[in-house]
C-alpha cells in the first residue's frame, strides 16, 4: 500500500500532544485552550481538576461548531453528562476523550472540512 504525505492547509493543526502539552504549528502550549480550524482562545479556562463550568463551555459555543471535542488528560475517560447534555440540547455533538485520541480526531475531522472545535484542558 502507497502512502500520501498530507500536508496540513488550516492554521491550526496539532502536531503533538502529550499529557500537559500539545504542539499546535510550531508553538508548544502547556495551559488549557480551545480552538478550531482556523481561531484559537488561549488561555481557555479549564482546569483539569475541576468541573468544566458553563462559562467555559460558552466559549466554545461561541465557535458554532457543528462538533465539540474536549481532550483531557492520558486516561481513558468518561464523559461528562452535564457537558454532553450542555452541547446536545444545542444539536451540537460532544465527544469527550484523552488528549492524545483528541489531537488526532481533531486533524481527521479538520481535514475532511468538518466544523469542529477542540476544547484541550491541560
Amino acid at each position: 500500500m502507497g502512502l500520501i504525505q498530507h500536508k496540513p492547509t488550516t492554521k491550526f493543526h496539532i502536531r503533538a500532544a502529550g499529557a500537559r502539552h500539545v504542539l499546535i504549528g510550531e508553538r508548544e502550549h502547556r495551559t488549557s485552550l480551545a480552538f478550531s480550524a482556523t481561531e484559537m482562545v488561549d488561555p481557555w479556562h479549564a482546569e483539569i481538576d475541576q468541573v468544566i463550568s458553563d462559562e467555559a463551555l460558552e466559549v466554545l459555543l461561541a465557535f458554532k461548531p457543528d462538533l465539540v471535542l474536549i481532550g483531557v488528560g492520558q486516561e481513558r475517560v468518561l464523559p461528562d453528562m452535564r457537558v454532553l447534555g450542555y452541547f446536545l440540547s444545542r444539536r451540537i455533538g460532544c465527544e469527550m476523550m484523552n488528549l492524545q485520541s483528541c489531537a488526532r480526531t481533531f486533524n481527521v475531522l479538520v481535514s475532511e472540512g468538518r466544523n469542529v472545535v477542540a476544547g484541550l484542558v491541560l
